[in-house]
């Protein structure tokens, strides 16, 4: 059964291309999404950084969004971000998590697996340090 599933949900998934990165964003394919969206037959450079994690604790330091001070602009994924940043002088706007943007825009339609979840495994940067342990964290979704 669970074969048949991820099959079913392998058939669905876009197609992989590959592009050059040079900014956050290009990281998710939203430069890529967002120009076939337009009809550009061109990736633009976007210039921005792309603050794609959860933020679950109030907001007091710029840090806390900004890890660098280097993009043009920020992407953030709630509002009160967004207004967070400007309020420091930083140019920001929300627009969601990535993986929001799979939609039926797209003439796609997902329909939920029963009893399935969406897990986003932890992740980190190369320069950051973490105490997970990936195969503990996946044998415990095993139920």
């Amino acid at each position: 059964m669970k074969d048949k599933q991820l099959k079913k949900f392998i058939s669905i998934l876009p197609q992989v291309i590959l592009i050059k990165l040079r900014d956050e964003v290009d990281y998710y394919g939203v430069t890529y999404y967002l120009a076939k969206k337009i009809g550009l037959s061109y990736l633009p450079r976007s210039m921005a950084s792309w603050r794609h994690g959860w933020l679950y604790f109030d907001l007091k330091f710029i840090e806390q969004v900004v890890i660098n001070h280097r993009s043009l602009f920020y992407l953030v994924a709630l509002q009160e971000h967004e207004e967070f940043l400007i309020s420091k002088g930083i140019k920001s706007i929300s627009v969601g998590m990535p993986f929001m943007y799979i939609s039926n825009l797209d003439n796609m339609h997902v329909e939920r697996m029963k009893n399935s979840l969406l897990v986003i495994p932890p992740h980190s940067l190369p320069y950051t340090s973490h105490n997970w342990n990936e195969f503990d964290y996946a044998a415990q979704l095993q139920i």
